[in-house]
This record gives C-alpha cells, sequence and structure tokens, in this order.
C-alpha cells in the first residue's frame, strides 16, 4: 500500500465517521543515534622497493653442495637432518634436489604401518579361525551364513574368497 492508498483509506475512514486517537506522551520515534565517527588512522609508511638479495653461488660451491647432498640421499638420512647438516636453507635445499633430480627415500617402516600390520595379522588369523565355519553354512548363502556367525556378509564373502569356499548365489 503506498501513501496515496493509505491518505485515501484514512479520509474514507475520517468521513464514515471514525475518530483518529491521539495518544498522550507520544511523540513519534526515537530519535536515531548518531555514528561515531572513527578517525582514519595515518597512511603507512612506503619504504622503497628493494632488489632481493641474491644468493649467488659459483658452480663449484653449487657443485660442492650437490655432492654433500646426494651423499646424505646415498646414506639414507632425512632431508632435513641433511639440510641442517649442510647448514642450507629449504627453500635452497629444496631447488638444488629438484634441479639434479635428488631422491630421498621415503622411510618405509613408521610406527602406523608397524600398528597396522598387527591388527592385520589379527584380523587374517580370525579370518581363518573362522573359515571351517563359513565352509559348512556355505550352502545357505552369504547373509544367512553372516548372521549365524555374528559377522557381515562382506566378511563372509571375503572369508570364502581367501579360502576358495564355494557360495551359494542368488539365482
Amino acid at each position: 500500500m503506498d501513501s496515496t492508498e493509505l491518505d485515501g483509506a484514512v479520509s474514507a475512514f475520517l468521513k464514515a465517521g471514525g475518530e483518529v486517537l491521539q495518544v498522550d506522551g507520544f511523540t513519534g520515534t526515537a530519535p536515531i543515534r548518531p555514528r561515531r565517527e572513527i578517525p582514519r588512522s595515518p597512511k603507512p609508511l612506503k619504504r622503497p622497493r628493494t632488489r632481493p638479495k641474491s644468493h649467488r653461488m659459483t658452480a663449484e660451491e653449487e657443485e660442492a653442495l650437490v655432492c654433500k647432498i646426494r651423499a646424505f640421499a646415498a646414506e639414507g638420512s632425512t632431508q632435513k637432518a641433511a639440510r641442517e647438516a649442510i647448514g642450507i636453507s629449504q627453500m635452497m635445499f629444496v631447488c638444488l634436489c629438484f634441479e639434479h633430480q635428488i631422491k630421498f627415500q621415503k622411510n618405509n617402516q613408521d610406527h602406523r604401518q608397524a600398528a597396522n600390520e598387527k591388527t592385520s595379522l589379527k584380523a587374517k588369523a580370525k579370518r581363518d579361525e573362522l573359515a571351517p565355519k563359513v565352509a559348512e553354512y556355505a550352502h545357505l548363502g552369504t547373509r544367512a551364513c553372516g548372521e549365524l556367525l555374528g559377522i557381515s556378509a562382506g566378511n563372509v564373502s571375503r572369508i570364502a574368497r581367501e579360502n576358495g569356499i564355494p557360495l551359494k548365489r542368488y539365482q
């Protein structure tokens, strides 16, 4: 409803005998508080841009570093240990390794992999223990066998596959 329709509705209301009551003490809306102006901070100082420091080295120095890095890589030490022993930055170390195709061996046996091996060996032993029971109930089908043994149908299928047990398939 726009203002012209509102004015027409008010005048029709007054013509019909309606009254507008004025309530005492009502002054309208509360005044809007002015915004607090925050003074702007002064502009930061702009330093003139300088060229970055060049870490240039001679070819002989670079070759000496590469020989040291290769020795550490052949020895089987970690990248961090090699970098700290040589005393160069990480960026320079990575760049030299990349430019000269130096690869460090990854530590294949960490504690998580050892824990996973133990867990998988336990699970394999449990599956081998259940194999004769799965062979006994194989004629019932995957789901029924799993429900009787208290394991999932996927585990039943895996035990059957690992031990060469033929399962009854859906027809």
